[in-house]
């Protein structure tokens, strides 16, 4: 019987620490989980309830750790997991999505499909054996439903803060400087890119996952083939794996540099953002919608 309860605990506190990982990993990038999940092509509502999904594993770890009802917590831990890969084996098999997201992206756990399942399964063989040990429930310790509650406050505070992206929240931070009727030297978009001062030139600044970019992308690429302007450079950040599937999804044919998100932010508040060039000086700068180049044509003297 002793060693059946220290077998209780010892599932039951690894199993609550992995939950408890689990959740402090998504609730401290909210934005990104949900960047994920939105990617299932869920309904709405669906999707939204994934705002809960990360501070429902901080309670369950927790209640685990603190072996609060290890059957019951052990059993909702099963029915979760068993969920959670039935939804990633539909999304790998039939959307052909291979990010987990439910350790961090960087972590070795969420490398691979292979590796993912595998660890659902370590993990369901984890729950389902704490389910089946049955030992006297202890009395529930009024400290320990405490501890929850804070941690659950704590979680639901930081996963707000975490709701909206890094390079969101960099964007928000209005610039009060105007470029236009400036020599694009002495402004802080002319150390993002070389401009010739011979030449008219369009700079795209934008973000890859801005739905109003992928709108202006066509009108972009007309300036250059109406001969508007005589070359595009395009300014984003990112990933280079990232920039090379935009690129090939969406045919940009223009040079685009990546550069630190808070490098960008210095110089717009919003995104997209075009600058217009001409030898040497800013004289337009356009927000979304970007206007056709006929539109910019008619209201240039």
């Amino acid at each position: 019987m002793m060693r059946q309860h220290k077998a209780v605990i010892l599932l039951s506190v690894l199993l609550g620490a992995v939950m408890m990982y689990s959740g402090t990993v998504k609730v401290l990038n909210t934005a990104g989980f949900i960047d994920i999940v939105e990617l299932y092509q869920f309904p709405t509502v669906l999707t939204w309830l994934a705002y809960a999904i990360p501070l429902f594993e901080l309670v369950l770890g927790s209640a685990l750790v603190l072996q609060l009802n290890h059957k019951r917590m052990a059993m909702t831990t099963f029915a979760l997991l068993t969920m959670f890969t039935i939804i990633y084996l539909y999304g790998y098999l039939a959307l052909g999505i291979e990010a987990c997201g439910c350790f961090g992206q960087d972590n070795l756990l969420d490398s691979s499909p292979m590796l993912i399942i595998a660890r659902n399964l370590i993990l369901l063989s984890i729950a389902g054996s704490l389910w089946r040990l049955d030992i006297r429930r202890r009395a529930i310790r009024p400290y320990s439903v405490f501890v929850i509650g804070i941690i659950a406050l704590v979680g639901a505070f930081v996963s707000g803060k975490s709701s909206v992206t890094s390079e969101i929240a960099a964007f928000e931070t209005p610039v009060r400087v105007p470029m236009q009727g400036k020599v694009v030297m002495e402004t802080a978009l002319g150390g993002l890119a070389y401009i010739d001062k011979d030449r008219n030139v369009l700079v795209f600044v934008f973000g890859m996952n801005c739905p109003d970019c992928w709108d202006a992308i066509e009108n972009i690429k007309a300036y250059k083939r109406s001969g508007t302007v005589d070359e595009i450079v395009g300014l984003t950040f990112g990933t280079e794996s990232e920039l090379s599937d935009f690129v090939a999804t969406f045919e940009a044919d223009f040079p685009i540099r990546l550069h630190p998100v808070e490098r960008l932010a210095a110089i717009t508040p919003i995104l997209p953002k075009v600058f217009i060039i001409e030898k040497g000086l800013v004289t337009a700068e356009m927000d979304f919608p970007i206007p056709s180049f006929h539109s910019f044509k008619g209201k240039t003297p």
